[in-house]
């Protein structure tokens, strides 16, 4: 099973069970080690003029991460910036 569906799992379950403070601070050690891994393996092997798109598209994780918080805190500024940030990095990758 692909890591992204594997935390989309135990991020959903962490919303259904809000109370279960192990489960919760499981899934979130999970996530965390997890969302290192695969940020290190999307560097790993990019070198000199490959590297700006790296960036552009690690700084698009961060904007979409903005908006899931934006819609969380039902804020409508973090989700607009979010979004702005979120589609300028996929815009600049394709």
């Amino acid at each position: 099973m692909p890591i992204n569906i594997t935390n989309a799992i135990l991020l959903s379950a962490m919303g259904v069970w809000p109370n279960q403070i192990g489960l919760g601070a499981a899934a979130l050690t999970y996530c965390a080690v997890t969302s290192a891994i695969e940020g290190w393996n999307i560097t790993n092997n990019i070198g000199g003029a490959d590297m700006p798109v790296a960036i552009t598209v690690l700084n698009s994780y961060s904007g979409w991460a903005l908006v899931a918080e934006g819609i969380m805190l039902n804020n409508n500024l973090l989700t607009i910036v979010g979004s702005l940030i979120g589609s300028s990095g996929k815009i600049n990758f394709l």
